[in-house]
């Protein structure tokens, strides 16, 4: 029998009863006495009464044990001490008998009951922390919100008799019942507002459908909310130890929990790297192998076009469409080489640059595609100079017209603009297109995400992913956004620093 219940079940009994038997002792000490009274002294006949305060005290507590001190100092001296079956005392010597009979009978009432309930109380708290042993044990191998949920249920029904539900909240989320025999509609919404906020567990009083009072326990680790433990307490919670342990339960649940997030997050992250590390392969392997025919297939395809092969027209026709097909995957397979390359982790080759000469570039090298646009260019010459490397920023520029050229109808306008702020420097492409596509625009940064799906332009949705990676190998970012009226514009802010100032031309100014 479990030693709480047990220490329960004698704080339960009924309080009569303890006064009742406080008598019995002093009955069977006075019979035996009777019998016993030619053969014995008188003040060997008190030690049988101090042995049944005792006994009395050990049993039914510190209440029923002075009735019976009481008792044994009365039947004693009405029973034996002369004249008998008198209260009244001859000799002086037996009141102080009767003092110091009342005073050790007191006292050993007093210690008895006291390691009675000491003793009660090591024993529940050794069976406890067995208990919570075993708890942890099974705690530390669950692999599911679901068995720590049984687990709670199993202990706490096993050593209060009580009903508990779990549940689980991470990163301010609404709470979410995981399990338990406690039904989740008997714990009012409110209460779970307050663990929400709370740090310290609490009771709540009347909830709705219950008799008992519940235990509120939010579970936190390192200062985290991983999860509420509520509990129908049982009656006499507070004599037999039930908060302390629920709070203790508590613990173990909370940092069960706070486990078992970590490992889904290790796993997720496991699962992304492994990812991430294949599709680079993958992207690796295929734009090297494809690049070098496309190469020769190109360089076939003009000296066919040189030769007195191509004389037909149709012939220069399809070899000039061979071309441009070939011209074409060679450039996504140099997207799938320089996404490969960012998603590694290459080096920046950063020189201070002008962002002018640097939109050029990239209008230059796009100059046939954006012949049927618009092109419209606010790039101040007296902008100044930017930390970064050339080529990748030319190629982000490019990438942003290309994009904009392709969803863009032709005579559609393309405005580029660039301008400073405090810190950043900020480059805008804008159109006057059919404008962002539903679904959120940080999705067209992914690769091989594109604007539409079907029926749109060929690429392979690798020139947006290509900006972002750029932009944050120059810690800054791409941002897709509306215009107005209609279209939608792409902005790279990139932070920039003062340039600095060089001595030698310091002292030449000087000179």
């Amino acid at each position: 029998m479990n030693p709480r219940h047990a220490l329960a079940g004698s704080l339960q009994s009924p309080r009569w009863l303890g006064f009742v038997m406080a008598f019995v002792p002093v009955l069977l000490v006075s019979a035996g006495g009777v019998l016993a009274v030619p053969h014995f002294a008188l003040t060997n006949l008190a030690m049988p009464y101090l042995l049944g305060v005792v006994g009395v005290a050990v049993r039914y507590g510190i209440a029923p044990a002075v009735l019976c001190a009481v008792a044994s100092v009365a039947a004693f001296d009405l029973l034996f001490v002369p004249p008998r079956f008198s209260f009244a005392v001859h000799d002086a010597e037996y009141l102080v008998t009767f003092v110091v009979m009342l005073a050790v009978g007191l006292v050993a009432a007093h210690l008895a009951a006291r390691l009675h309930d000491e003793a009660a109380r090591a024993t529940a708290r050794e069976r406890d922390t067995a208990t919570l042993y075993l708890a942890a044990e099974r705690l530390a191998g669950a692999f599911a919100p679901a068995q720590v949920a049984e687990t709670v249920q199993h202990v706490l029904h096993e050593q209060l008799g009580a009903r508990a539900q779990l549940w689980q909240s991470n990163a301010n989320e609404a709470p979410t019942a995981i399990g338990g025999a406690l039904p989740p509609a008997c714990v009012p919404s409110r209460a779970l507002d307050l663990a929400l906020e709370s740090e310290a567990p609490f009771d709540w009083a009347d909830p709705p459908a219950l008799e008992r009072d519940l235990r509120v326990q939010p579970l936190r680790v390192a200062g985290r909310l991983r999860g509420i433990l509520v509990v129908e307490l049982p009656p006499r919670a507070a004599h037999d130890g039930a908060r302390d342990l629920v709070a203790a339960m508590g613990l173990l649940v909370a940092t069960a929990l706070e486990r078992l997030h970590f490992v889904d997050v290790a796993q997720s992250a496991s699962v992304e790297m492994a990812r991430e590390r294949l599709r680079n392969t993958i992207l690796s392997v295929l734009s090297h192998d494809i690049r070098t025919p496309l190469t020769v297939l190109v360089g076939l395809t003009d000296s066919l076009s040189a030769s007195p092969l191509a004389g037909a027209d149709a012939t220069r026709k399809t070899l000039a469409s061979l071309r441009e097909q070939a011209l074409s995957l060679n450039e996504f397979a140099n997207d799938l080489i320089d996404m490969a390359r960012l998603q590694s982790g290459a080096s920046l080759r950063r020189e201070w640059e002008s962002i002018q000469e640097i939109v050029g570039a990239a209008v230059a090298s796009l100059d046939a595609r954006l012949s049927s646009h618009l092109l419209e260019l606010d790039v101040p010459s007296d902008l100044p100079l930017v930390e970064c490397d050339a080529v990748l920023a030319s190629r982000l520029v490019a990438n942003l017209l290309d994009n904009a050229q392709r969803y863009t109808p032709a005579g559609s306008t393309i405005r580029v603009c660039a301008y400073v702020t405090p810190g950043q420097m900020h480059l805008r492409v804008a159109d006057n297109g059919p404008g962002l596509p539903a679904g959120g625009s940080q999705a067209l940064f992914e690769p091989f995400a594109r604007g539409q799906r079907e029926g749109g332009p060929s690429g392979l949705g690798l020139g947006l992913a290509i900006c972002r990676a750029v932009a944050e190998l120059h810690g800054g970012r791409v941002e897709a956004l509306p215009n107005s009226p209609q279209g939608c514009i792409f902005e790279w802010v990139m932070p920039r620093r003062e340039m600095p100032v060089i001595e030698a031309e310091t002292q030449e100014g000087a000179a």
